[in-house]
């Protein structure tokens, strides 16, 4: 059975280098795939077949205050 790692993956440490910039991260979140200057530009550098399976976002300066949110049923 392959191993499964259920640590979450650190997102300030992943992302540093990304600053204001868009980024496709893989489905688990681990890796950067792709990344652009615009949305556009991240969207061009992936295989097509894999747009789907990623997440896109505009990494923010890391001098902003991030509040994250949870909500339980």
């Amino acid at each position: 059975m392959p191993r499964v790692n259920l640590k979450k993956p650190n997102l300030g440490k992943l992302l540093k280098p990304y600053e204001e910039k868009w980024v496709a991260l893989s489905p688990d979140r681990r890796r950067v795939v792709s990344s652009g200057d615009t949305l556009k530009e991240a969207e061009s550098k992936i295989n097509k077949k894999d747009i789907e399976s990623v997440i896109f976002m505009k990494v923010p300066p890391s001098d902003t205050v991030s509040v994250h949110i949870n909500t339980y049923a």
